[in-house]
C-alpha cells in the first residue's frame, strides 16, 4: 500500500504530530529574530544616512571623508556586528 498525501488529505485521515520541544525550539527561534528586526532596521537606516550624508558632501571633513557619514556608517556597522555575532 502506497502513501500518498494528496489522497490521505482528501478523505481526512492525515495525522500530524509536534513534540513540546520542537515548539519551545521554534518559539526560541522567532524570539531570536524578533529581536534582530528592529536593530536591522535601525542599521540599514544608518547605512542610507552615511550614505546621502557622503553624497550631499556635508561636513566637517577629514581627508576630504565626511565626519556625519563616517559616524554613521561607523553606527551601522557596530549594530550589524551587534546583531549577528
Amino acid at each position: 500500500m502506497k502513501c500518498d498525501p494528496i489522497i490521505d488529505i482528501s478523505q481526512g485521515q492525515i495525522r500530524a504530530r509536534i513534540d513540546s520541544a520542537d515548539l519551545a525550539h521554534i518559539n526560541d527561534r522567532l524570539q531570536s529574530h524578533n529581536r534582530r528586526t528592529p536593530g536591522a532596521i535601525v542599521a540599514a537606516g544608518f547605512l542610507i544616512a552615511a550614505a546621502l550624508l557622503a553624497a550631499y558632501d556635508v561636513g566637517p571633513f577629514v581627508r576630504e571623508l565626511s565626519i556625519p557619514s563616517l559616524l554613521s556608517f561607523g553606527a551601522s556597522a557596530l549594530l550589524i556586528w551587534r546583531i549577528w555575532r
